[in-house]
């Protein structure tokens, strides 16, 4: 493992013009990981107070809503990622007058998007509350007013979007992330303080509102006094550059609302057909699947524009090493990290939230991680394709996987309940051959299939070591110093299952 994070760095050092440069790609990477990991320690300690103050079925109801503003970039046609190239190419020829245009008519273009879906939400609560999710009678006015208070949440979150949008061209991800720390961090406080004195599922939402207005407010005032002095922020609707925005932003948004159906409609579906309390137990155990996938996805990002930059010179040796060198720190990562939470689920369950709560998630959290572990192993993947212009692959892999999902999640859960939702999500692992297949084949023009190998052999051994290794894991005792000891040798266990699998496949990797 250690060899191959001084690998990348080394690599990630050559092709970086200067010191300067890369101490920012490196101030951008460590600024989003921390992001990630301060704002996944709240949310870790938050969580059971929560669901004490709130009760299982309003906080349910909060997860739903969080499934809503999740989805909002199916309303808004790809115009933040299509305004992160457009400042940047716009830039890089110094037309500062152009991006100016650009962001005030993108500014324009999301708030009128945004006050429709927000109008759309509140004329749909009442049918959302009482008809299609299963939700108490005594609670359907909650729901009602939650729902239409997610709809300003998805208002305020578009006009955000493109104040950071347009620091993101500038390619300062690092200041958003501070802001976006900042801003959501105490927020979760003041919720958490709101709840616990018993105000409810309303000043969450409220709460969360005030934090869109704080983040919209600095990342606008960063933009325009630090980066763009000429800029105003008045609405403009210049169609020339509706034009562009729409063109630039209809394949990114074509990928945007396969990965939100994917990601979210299994929640849907889960508070329709079984209740707002399974979909609230569902998404935590998501929530604590997916962190390893996510801070892979923030942390490898710096692969993207490597990639591109080795595609167009034609240097497939060194694409090929990141690849292989990505995936094998990614491995190891995966391992030590999937290791602990599938062997242990119950009693992590347990000691954080609650026994009742172990007893209906543990089996779903496991499944989870399963699926977690074969998407996160895509991650490398992912940004090859990007980098290299074959994201409208990741398109059709996403679409598939959401069919997938959808399709699974509506057969299964009513028969099996919540294991029928995880069962669904571990049903879309095949699509990563798709990935792996277009990476291996068609960048880096390598058959060996080395992704596909590794991860199989991965997953099978991990899953070997789960069934050993859980009687003595379990004896160990459900204390915190006894689960935290268990879990420690846990990952390491499984960092030396990644490395020495890695050694042995070492005949059969990507030919250099």
């Amino acid at each position: 493992m250690q060899e191959a994070m001084l690998v990348i760095i080394d690599l990630l050092r050559q092709r970086l013009h200067n010191l300067g440069a890369f101490r920012s790609q490196l101030r951008n990477i460590l600024y989003s990981s921390g992001d990630h990991v301060i704002l996944l320690l709240l949310w870790v300690v938050t969580t059971p107070i929560f669901l004490r103050s709130l009760g299982s079925e309003l906080f349910g109801i909060w997860m739903i809503g969080n499934a809503f503003v999740a989805s909002s970039v199916i309303f808004g046609l790809g115009i933040r990622d299509a305004t992160i190239r457009l400042v940047a190419a716009r830039m890089a020829q110094d037309d500062r007058s152009a991006v100016v245009r650009l962001l005030r008519t993108a500014i324009m273009l999301h708030v009128v998007l945004g006050v429709l879906v927000a109008a759309a939400m509140y004329v749909l609560s009442p049918f959302l509350a009482s008809d299609l999710f299963t939700i108490s009678a005594p609670n359907q006015d909650a729901g009602t007013n939650a729902f239409r208070l997610t709809g300003l949440v998805i208002l305020l979150l578009f006009v955000d979007q493109i104040g950071e949008a347009g620091l993101h061209g500038f390619e300062r991800f690092d200041l958003t992330a501070r802001i976006n720390m900042l801003a959501r961090s105490s927020g979760m406080l003041v919720s958490i303080g709101l709840v616990v004195s018993g105000y409810g599922l309303n000043a969450v939402f409220l709460t969360l509102i005030g934090t869109y207005c704080v983040q919209a407010a600095l990342k606008a005032q960063l933009l325009s006094r630090r980066f763009l002095p000429e800029l105003k922020w008045k609405p403009l609707l210049n169609l020339q550059e509706v034009r562009v925005l729409w063109n630039t932003g209809l394949p990114l948004w074509y990928q945007l609302v396969a990965t939100a159906i994917g990601g979210q409609s299994d929640r849907f579906i889960i508070a329709s057909l079984l209740d707002t309390s399974s979909a609230g137990v569902y998404s935590v155990c998501m929530q604590v699947g997916q962190q390893v996938q996510t801070l892979l996805l923030r942390a490898m990002a710096f692969i993207l524009p490597v990639a591109s930059a080795l595609y167009e010179k034609g240097n497939l040796s060194e694409l090929r090493r990141h690849y292989r060198y990505g995936l094998q720190l990614s491995a190891v990562v995966i391992a030590g990290a999937s290791l602990p939470l599938l062997t242990l689920a119950p009693e992590v369950l347990q000691l954080w939230i609650s026994e009742s709560f172990a007893n209906q998630g543990a089996q779903v959290l496991r499944l989870v991680v399963v699926a977690f572990t074969f998407s996160s192993l895509g991650v490398i993947s992912v940004y090859m394709l990007m980098g290299t212009g074959f994201a409208h692959w990741l398109t059709v892999a996403n679409l598939l996987s959401g069919a997938i999902v959808v399709t699974l999640s509506l057969m299964l859960i009513p028969s099996s309940g919540l294991e029928g939702a995880g069962w669904a999500r571990v049903a879309t692992a095949p699509t990563l051959i798709l990935l792996f297949s277009i990476a291996h084949l068609r960048v880096m023009r390598d058959r060996s299939m080395y992704s596909f190998t590794l991860s199989t052999f991965l997953v099978l051994i991990i899953a070997a070591a789960v069934w050993l290794l859980n009687p003595i894991a379990t004896a160990l005792g459900s204390g915190i110093g006894s689960l935290i000891l268990a879990a420690s040798m846990l990952s390491l266990i499984g960092m030396a299952i990644a490395s020495l699998l890695i050694a042995g496949l070492h005949p059969f990797s990507i030919q250099r």
